[in-house]
C-alpha cells in the first residue's frame, strides 16, 4: 500500500467519524423537533443511505487490482484524460460497446503497462472518491446547521 493510500485511509476515517457525529446530532434534533412540527423529518435516513453507498464504493475502489486501470493508458483513455478516473472508465466501456455495435475493431489494449502509472491512476481514483466524501460531508454540515437554526427558532 502506497503512502498516499495510507494518508487517504486516515483522512477517510476522520471524515466518516465527522459524518457519523453530525448524523447523530441531526437525528437528535429531528426527534426534539417532531412534537413541534407534527411531521417526521427524514434527513438522517437519507444522509445515512448516502454515506453507506459511498462506503461501498470506497471499499470496491480501494480493493481494485491495478490492472483494472490499464484501459486508461490506451488511445481511448488518453482521449478522455480530462475526466475523473471513474468517468473515464465508464466512457471507455461505452465506447467499446459502440465499436462492437457498429462492427468497428476497438484499439488494442495496453499490454506492458508501467505499474507506477497504474498506481498513480488508482490513487487518483481514490482521491476522486475522497472528494465525493468531502462533498457529502459538506451537505451533511449544511443540513445540521439548518436544523440547528430551525430548532432554536422553533423551541424558543
Amino acid at each position: 500500500m502506497s503512502e498516499r493510500t495510507k494518508v487517504l485511509d486516515k483522512q477517510v476515517k476522520d471524515k466518516i467519524n465527522d459524518c457519523l457525529e453530525r448524523l447523530r446530532e441531526i437525528q437528535a434534533i429531528e426527534i426534539r423537533m417532531q412534537p413541534y412540527c407534527g411531521l417526521e423529518l427524514r434527513l438522517t435516513a437519507a444522509s445515512t443511505c448516502d454515506v453507506d453507498l459511498w462506503l461501498q464504493r470506497w471499499k470496491i475502489t480501494r480493493g481494485r487490482d491495478l490492472e483494472y486501470y490499464t484501459c486508461l493508458l490506451g488511445t481511448l483513455g488518453q482521449a478522455c484524460s480530462t475526466m475523473k478516473v471513474a468517468t473515464r472508465i465508464i466512457a471507455i466501456r461505452a465506447l467499446h460497446l459502440i465499436f462492437e455495435y457498429k462492427g468497428i475493431k476497438p484499439p488494442p489494449p495496453v499490454v506492458n503497462a508501467d505499474p507506477s502509472q497504474l498506481q498513480a491512476l488508482h490513487e487518483e481514483h481514490l482521491q476522486d472518491e475522497f472528494d465525493l466524501l468531502e462533498d457529502l460531508l459538506l451537505k451533511i454540515r449544511v443540513k445540521h446547521r439548518l436544523l440547528t437554526r430551525l430548532c432554536r427558532s422553533t423551541v424558543v
